[in-house]
């Protein structure tokens, strides 16, 4: 899994406080997809570099400002390859939220299914049908297709979900899919009920 990431420091100049010093941010970048996180740390705009994204001079205030920064984004470095060497689908957002420790509840929506239909492959035979299993499977599939082709992503945190992605995914189904109006609204009956799964886990 490839991803293209680019971590850059800025200085919010509009934000600066009463004693002329400016909080610094981190702007990630992941393919195309944003998200901002601030330092923590502030500086005077006269000392900042914003072509190299830290506080110039060899001064103890430069100093202490610039081994945060390097701390935060090696942190992030490390998050990241985290990410990927589990094979987990990144997103600007989902960095973030990982990094801040909140992602315990920010599962995406395919891992949601994976986990769903995992569950449920385990009691086919028992209560759960063949039949059943193959179109929590089809479903999955045609997820991963919308959200491919007309998301350009890999997947999407559950918290992002919203009602015009649902909207939406009703008209992929049905213009892209040729899926009969019918079968749509099980399609997107079943998606809640792995939704529903997902956060009672």
């Amino acid at each position: 899994m490839d991803t293209n990431l680019s971590l850059l420091f800025w200085l919010y100049k509009s934000r600066t406080n009463s004693k002329g010093a400016a909080p610094i941010y981190l702007r990630i970048t992941i393919n195309g997809s944003r998200a901002e996180i601030s330092t923590g740390q502030h500086v005077a705009p006269k000392i900042w570099d914003s072509k190299k994204g830290h506080a110039r001079g060899s001064n103890d205030e430069s100093k202490v400002i610039n081994d945060h920064l390097k701390i935060i984004k090696n942190k992030l470095l490390a998050v990241h390859n985290r990410l990927k060497e589990q094979e987990i689908p990144i997103t600007a957002s989902g960095l973030k939220y990982t990094y801040l420790g909140k992602d315990k509840d920010a599962k995406t929506l395919l891992q949601a299914f994976y986990s769903h239909n995992k569950q449920l492959e385990q009691r086919v035979g028992t209560d759960v049908s063949r039949s059943t299993f193959v179109k929590y499977q089809t479903i999955k599939s045609k997820i991963t297709s919308y959200l491919t082709e007309e998301l350009t992503r890999t997947d999407i945190l559950l918290k992002e979900l919203d009602y015009q992605f649902i909207m939406q995914f009703e008209l992929y189904l049905k213009n892209k899919e040729k899926v009969s109006h019918n079968t749509s609204m099980r399609y997107i009956k079943f998606v809640k009920r792995v939704i529903n799964f997902s956060l009672a886990n």
